[in-house]
């Protein structure tokens, strides 16, 4: 990472001191729009591996998820409420029985980072624009 200090020391002196701040100001932000090219690429890359994750997910658990009893059991709650209310404990007992969680964690966990990849792509993003100006 360069910091002003080396950007100063790889910056030959020239005669005229307007063209040494036009020749600071240039390498400041080419650096910055480097850095945001690289978070381009980073968030990208991500964005692309988080998708393939997704994919893989629906692919390989998508089936158990849609013939899990999960969504018989959830359609009750719909269809017959009165009776869901009178056995309540004993229905989200059975809720959590029939939960399919393997396919959900795996579907939510690639969900989640690439939630995470954009939070830092935006951040990062920000942070450059905002020390350029």
């Amino acid at each position: 990472m360069q910091t002003l200090r080396t950007i100063f020391k790889e910056i030959d002196i020239p005669s005229h001191r307007i063209s040494l701040v036009q020749d600071i100001l240039q390498k400041i932000v080419s650096l910055s729009e480097a850095k945001i090219r690289r978070q381009k690429r980073m968030f990208l890359l991500g964005s692309i591996f988080s998708f393939v994750g997704f994919s893989f997910s629906v692919f390989f658990f998508g089936g158990m998820l849609v013939q899990s009893e999960f969504f018989s059991v959830l359609s009750v709650f719909f269809s017959d409420i009165s009776t869901v209310a009178l056995y309540l404990s004993d229905f989200t007992l059975l809720l959590l029985e029939t939960l399919p969680a393997v396919p959900l964690l795996a579907i939510f966990t690639s969900v989640f980072f690439f939630c995470i990849f954009l939070f830092l792509y935006y951040t990062e993003t920000k942070s450059v624009h905002r020390s350029s100006y």
